[in-house]
């Protein structure tokens, strides 16, 4: 019974690492307006807001491919850990 309720348990704090761990990233969407290659910045203005955000970029991350314009980034414990352009909207071709 003791081996069994360790074993829950272990389940049990694996599963709240894992939630809090998905809890701590985040996604937004928006403009990215500058990018400092030496300090290793970037200057982001989210989506519906007037205000930038200077974030650090993760080691992960190569900062020199990141470009200013729309994008979605991905933010884990306030760094930079992914950037994902959007892509210009496409033109709906007029029917025949």
């Amino acid at each position: 019974m003791k081996k069994t309720l360790t074993i829950v348990v272990c389940i049990v704090f694996a599963l709240s690492l894992v939630a809090v761990a998905a809890a701590a990233t985040k996604t937004m969407s928006g403009t990215i307006k500058a990018v400092n290659i030496s300090t290793g910045s970037i200057t982001f203005c989210p989506a519906g807001s007037t205000k930038d955000q200077t974030l650090k970029a993760a080691h992960v991350l190569n900062i020199k491919s990141v470009k200013p314009g729309k994008a979605e980034i991905t933010v884990t414990n306030g760094m930079v850990t992914g950037v994902k352009p959007m892509a210009a909207p496409r033109r709906m071709i007029e029917g025949c």
